[in-house]
């Protein structure tokens, strides 16, 4: 009974379809004999469990199939009113065999018609239709999606891709095999195999190139017809099937009579000559010994292909081709599959009852979960040697062609544990040894058979040749017997010649005697040399072939054997390099990695390195060097791994080159060439040929990154990813990581790269949760931690950073890291930390003075001398760093925010315009800076238009705050009207004149305005205006303005909203609680008015229900100071963390409001982590400017800090002298209060 592999079904394979190919294959097989009726589907489907869906989706294709030619036939409908249950993913599974059946009978069925059918499952049809296309579908979609016709098989005589077909040698459900004639190689003939989808067996046929495996010439695909040729030689038609069917096997006894029975069923056209120098060894031999040497052959070809990760899984005698002048080839890799060492169970099980072995029939009873390894392969070619030997193909019991699957499965395991039919108890001539070989082949548990195929092959070398076994054991006797009649001649020689001269022959005995007993400890320890090379021990191999050499040199005999025991030894002791020169490629792969990549800067340091890491392998002078002895010999998923890092470094070594804006042409030719080193054994191989045609356009200026190529191949996203990275595409770098990550999360280098990626798109905690990864993945990596040190910092978390940065430096291989040593300084710098951040960059500037990292660190240790108060040495470090490198953004920077501070405004305002051109970019920043100096040096439209511009580019709390400054620098009333929250006007950047000349100015000209009849504007907006200003001033009169306002307008929310604000400011609650339920009467729903309630409602002691006010304005959609409000909510509630995570999330989204850092820092201090809190005063008396008030509140949690942290005192003493100072200038800058009182009226 076979089990067939199903074609491409919608849906998602797992472990339940282990079986469905087994549902298939029985359901086939009840069809065929059942000669009146059909089996009953129902009573098919009731008997495969209901969990077991795939199985139950296979019997209802098969059915269809099954019925499809005849009659019978039934459209997806009727199964669908037949089985009201069935779902949708076996309703799409029968709607696409239609669509298939019909194109395999040359009709031309549409995608539309069957969504006209079934509209209901309409889009995921259209979404099978297009992965339909995708691999390789009959129907092709043209850009209107219709489909064309299909392709159809060639006929006989007719010429298709060079090969003119003669005649079909067989057809298949999706193929054909043609005998056909090559035409530009002299008509030679080829079995050429047509499809209309492409398959893996071209690929794992190319990898196999073995004397007894059926090679493959070409393969390819036909442009006209879209048809897939794979060529291979043309050995015959007979199988080893053929031969145990033929009714004289039972009279063959010899080699020679089996050659006859072969020549009788398929007369050679070989050269005679050829022929006979094939046979003649084997030919006088037993049809035991015969079978025992073709045998021996297949399990080399087999050992072969598990050498290259291939496991067959369907070896039979029908896969055996038997060539015309005697020569066993296996065939048919259909159902091959890649070995890996982490694979589970695959979609389906392919292969046939009759020969398949206990583990796999465990996994279709589901009494196991894997399949086995390669000695499946062994017991299965142990029962095709068993019908060889009792001449009869499946010599097990088979159950009846009505049982169920389960019964079939059951009935073929309980025959395994029946007792083997004996060979010699039906043909004598069979010798006990190759008896003993094939219940070894057939033994139960796979521990207790050939550990590989190349022990069976010896064993049945020896077998034929009439040797000792190695590793089955055979009964002592025939192994004494068979000593005796191999030896005869030479004893019979040494008793006469001990009978006739005595101690002469005792001599000649005692010598011959050793040099055997030579032979075989030669033998034995060649064996022992040869066993250690299968378990990749070869070191030990190495040096047990070379004692195998030595000692042959002490014996005449077996001096012959010398060259090739040398050979050998030389060979493992080159593999033995090739595996510690891989080991050493992994454990520096990480540092090169790095380097290339660019973390520790230029990539031309790393290149001797790589050169030097790469060059054992000769990888970058010998394409082919994937197939070298050496490497080829090594464990398969050691090889892989190797393979994988070199093209892995290889890529990023020509990405680097690519990526680098000074490359010159030569670099771009070096990077070229590195591709064309490549792609001859990467795999896969698209990105390289992506990256050459990138590097190529560069070189012509040409470069058109929307014609690049998307990446869909699975292995390939992290060469995709880069190669997106050079176009800039970012995001979709990080989609295809994240693919990457998802199928394979223990892929180090893709956590760590997804991880950089989503930092610098800004999502941080994304980035964050990968970094976590794959510092689990490598913990002794430095830096995945460094990395992940950086986003914990950001995100206010500075000791658990800290933790890891000095994990990192307690570590022999970050040591040394200079990052480690900035990002540390870093840290500590934010905690307060002043003395270990100097210590950090002091250590870091005398090793790299003038290097990039050193420059950081310099610019790092000046913001602390402005800090501590120095600002002339901070000055002269910031001039010092101009004079070396004029175009440095970061000291340029730092000067100018120093000058602002300092009331340098021309110095600042002469930095910050070089920087607009220096970095346009940032031209947000930039301009809201400069805005900052022209308000500083009283050029007032100037400041206007930087702030505007900056706003613009940058709509963000913070640029709306320096707009504002500006537009009441200029004092012009109309331009203010919109204002409506009191506290916008505590917060305004404080730079030139005093902000409340300008204030006062603003209102004195409101009211001037209110008193103009000819007014555009209304008086509600402009009482509304004058109220907001009032309150910011603490005037009472602002009480009397909102009035007049909401008398004004009393249908306008905004005039409730203002109200409600000015009498919550002045105490009012009940009042203001009032004005917001008027307002939210005439606009439900209003975030704002929500907002102010929660506030109202936290004055009143009522946190609980001012949460749920906050939660609603956030729900419809507040913005500006929610966030604040909420974690003034979570303050209140004795909620801490949350108010600390509320605080973050307001500055996440206004990193410039003093107010967040000032909130954050107390909870902060009040959970004891004053190191944090330190941090964020610093932070808040940054963004404070000169407000007195606001600076007042970051000395008093200061003096909080100072208490447990003596050293930051004299940083308390620098911020009361700002406070002393911003005291003086605003009471020196306040009108009277009678003229501010004529103002208000």
């Amino acid at each position: 009974m076979d089990i067939s592999t199903i074609r491409y079904r919608p849906g998602r394979a797992g472990p339940s379809s282990m079986a469905a190919g087994g549902v298939v294959g029985l359901y086939r097989d009840r069809w065929a004999a059942t000669q009146s009726g059909r089996p009953d589907l129902r009573e098919f489907l009731a008997a495969v469990p209901a969990e077991d869906r795939e199985a139950r989706i296979a019997i209802l294709r098969a059915d269809m199939s099954l019925r499809w030619r005849t009659p019978e036939h039934r459209p997806p409908e009727w199964y669908r009113s037949e089985f009201p249950d069935l779902d949708e993913e076996a309703l799409l599974t029968l709607i696409y065999e239609e669509f298939c059946r019909r194109e395999d009978a040359g009709e031309s069925p549409t995608a539309d018609e069957f969504v006209a059918r079934f509209p209901d499952v309409a889009a995921p049809f259209l979404d099978v239709m297009e992965v339909h296309r995708l691999v390789g579908g009959t129907s092709m979609f043209d850009s209107m999606g219709m489909v064309a016709e299909p392709s159809r098989f060639p006929e006989t005589g007719s010429i298709i891709g060079g090969y003119r077909i003669v005649e079909e040698l067989g057809r298949g459900a999706f193929g054909r095999v043609y005998l056909a004639e090559e035409r530009h190689l002299a008509d030679r003939p080829v079995a050429l195999k047509v499809t209309r989808r492409g398959s893996r067996e071209p690929q794992t046929l190319a990898r196999l190139q073995h004397t007894h495996i059926v090679p493959v010439y070409s393969y390819r695909s036909d442009p006209e017809t879209g048809l897939h040729l794979l060529c291979m030689p043309f050995l015959g038609r007979t199988t080893l099937l053929h031969l145990l069917a033929h009714p004289g096997i039972g009279e063959v006894r010899s080699g020679a009579d089996l050659f006859a029975l072969l020549d009788r069923l398929e007369p050679s056209t070989a050269d005679d000559q050829d022929r006979e120098s094939v046979r003649r060894p084997i030919v006088r031999t037993t049809y035991a010994r015969t079978i025992a040497s073709w045998m021996a052959r297949l399990a080399e070809s087999l050992q072969h292909a598990h050498d290259r990760g291939v496991l067959h899984h369907d070896i039979k005698p029908s896969n055996v081709l038997v060539t015309a002048d005697g020569l066993p080839m296996l065939l048919d890799f259909n159902l091959a599959q890649e070995r890996l060492p982490d694979a589970g169970g695959g979609e389906s099980i392919g292969g046939t009852l009759a020969y398949m072995s206990p583990e796999r029939l465990g996994v279709m009873e589901g009494v196991r979960d894997d399949e086995g390894d390669e000695r499946s392969d062994i017991y299965s070619l142990g029962m095709v040697l068993l019908d060889c030997l009792i001449r009869e193909p499946r010599p097990f019991s088979m159950p009846p062609s009505t049982a169920t699957l389960r019964e079939a499965v059951s009935h073929v395991s309980r025959s395994r544990r029946e007792a083997m039919p004996a060979p010699r108890a039906r043909d004598p001539d069979v010798p006990s040894s190759l008896e003993a070989v094939v219940r070894k082949c057939l033994a139960l548990d796979p521990e207790r058979r050939y550990a590989n195929a190349a022990e069976l092959a010896i064993d049945l070398h020896a077998v034929a040749d009439d040797r000792p076994l190695r590793f089955a054991r055979e009964p002592l006797r025939p192994r004494v017997l068979r000593g005796l009649r191999r030896y005869r001649y030479h004893l019979t020689a040494a008793l006469v010649a001990a009978a006739a001269l005595g101690l002469l022959a005792e001599n000649a005995v005692r010598t011959r005697l050793r040099s055997l007993q030579m032979d075989v400890e030669v033998t034995r320890k060649r064996g022992q040399g040869s066993e250690s090379a299968l378990r990749g021990e070869w070191d030990v191999a190495a040096s047990q072939f070379d004692a195998a050499a030595r000692l042959a040199q002490e014996d005449p005999s077996t001096l012959p054997r010398v060259p090739e025991l040398l050979a050998e030894r030389d060979l493992a002791s080159e593999t033995s390099a090739a595996r510690r020169a891989a080991e050493q490629l992994f454990r520096a792969g990480e540092d090169l990695r790095i380097s290339l990549l660019g973390f520790t800067g230029e990539h031309r340091e790393p290149v001797a390195s790589v050169q030097a890491a790469l060059a054992a392998f000769s990888a970058l002078k010998d394409p082919s060097w994937t197939d070298r002895p050496p490497v080829a010999r090594l464990d398969p998923p050691l090889r892989d791994r190797l393979i994988r890092e070199v093209n892995d470094i290889l890529f990023l070594w020509a990405w680097a080159l690519a990526r680098d804006r000074s490359t010159h042409p030569k670099g771009l030719h070096q990077a070229i060439q590195l591709c064309d080193r490549a792609i001859p054994f990467a795999r896969p191989d698209a990105p390289w040929r992506a990256i050459r045609r990138y590097c190529e356009d560069k070189m012509d200026g040409l470069l058109r990154p929307d014609e690049r190529p998307i990446g869909t191949e699975i292995g390939g996203e992290f060469q995709w990813a880069l190669l997106f990275e050079l176009e800039g595409r970012i995001e979709e770098a990080a989609a295809c990581l994240e693919r990457k990550t998802r199928r394979e999360p223990g892929d180090y280098w893709s956590q760590f790269y997804v991880g950089f990626y989503y930092s610098r798109l800004g999502q941080g905690e994304s980035a964050l949760e990968h970094y976590q990864v794959a510092v689990a993945l490598r913990p002794d990596s430095p830096w995945a931690r460094i990395n992940r040190a950086i986003l914990l910092h950001a995100r206010g978390d500075s000791r658990l950073a800290m933790d890891d940065l000095l994990a990192v430096l307690a570590d022999p291989r970050g040591s040394n890291l200079p990052e480690a040593r900035l990002e540390l300084g870093v840290v500590k710098q934010a905690l307060g930390d002043e003395a270990g951040a100097r210590a950090c960059y002091d250590r870091l500037i005398a090793a790299q003075p003038r290097g990039d990292l050193g420059r950081t660190a310099r610019l790092n240790r000046a913001k602390l001398e402005v800090d501590a108060g120095n600002l002339s040495v901070a000055r002269t470090e910031y001039d010092a760093l101009l004079v070396e490198e004029p175009r440095d953004v970061s000291a340029r920077l730092g000067r100018a925010m120093l000058a602002i501070r300092t009331a340098d405004a021309v110095q600042a305002e002469d930095d910050l315009t070089a920087l607009l051109a220096l970095a346009p970019e940032r031209a947000a920043e930039f301009l809201a800076r400069r805005a900052v100096a022209r308000l500083a040096r009283g050029d007032i439209e100037a400041a206007l238009a930087d702030a505007t511009g900056a706003f613009r580019r940058s709509p963000d709390p913070a640029r709306r705050r320096l707009w504002l400054r500006c537009l009441l620098a200029c004092r012009r009333p109309e331009d203010l009207i919109w204002l409506d929250q009191p506290e916008d006007l505590e917060i305004l950047p404080t730079a030139g004149r005093p902000v409340l000349a300008d204030i006062e100015a603003v209102l004195q000209a409101l009211a001037r305005m209110s008193d103009k009849r000819a007014s555009t504007v209304s008086p509600g907006r402009i009482h509304r205006a004058r109220a907001v200003i009032l309150s910011a001033l603490h005037d009472p009169a602002a009480e009397a303005a909102a009035e007049l306002a909401t008398s004004l307008a009393p249908d306008s929310p905004e005039a409730y909203l203002v109200r409600g604000r000015v009498d919550r400011r002045a105490g009012r609650v009940e009042a203001a609680m009032e004005d917001v339920r008027n307002g939210l009467a005439l606009h439900p729903g209003e975030p704002r008015l929500l907002e102010l309630m929660a506030l109202l409602e936290l004055d009143a002691g009522r946190p609980s229900a001012a949460l749920q006010d906050a939660d609603r304005a956030l729900a419809q959609g507040a913005r500006g100071t929610i966030r604040l409000t909420r974690a003034t909510i979570f303050s209140r509630l004795g909620r801490r963390e949350e108010a600390v995570r509320s605080w973050a999330e307001a500055l996440r989204e206004d990193p410039e409001d003093p107010r967040a850092y000032l909130g954050r820092a107390a909870e902060l201090l009040a959970l004891g982590r004053s190191d944090e809190a330190t941090a964020d005063l610093d932070n808040a008396a940054d963004w404070a400017g000169d407000n007195p008030r606001l600076l007042s509140r970051v000395v008093r949690l200061y003096i909080r800090c100072a208490i447990t942290r003596p050293q930051r005192r004299d940083r308390v003493w620098v911020l009361a002298r700002r406070v002393l100072a911003a005291w003086r200038a605003q009471h020196s800058s306040v009108s009277s209060s009678s003229a501010r009182g004529r103002a208000s009226k």
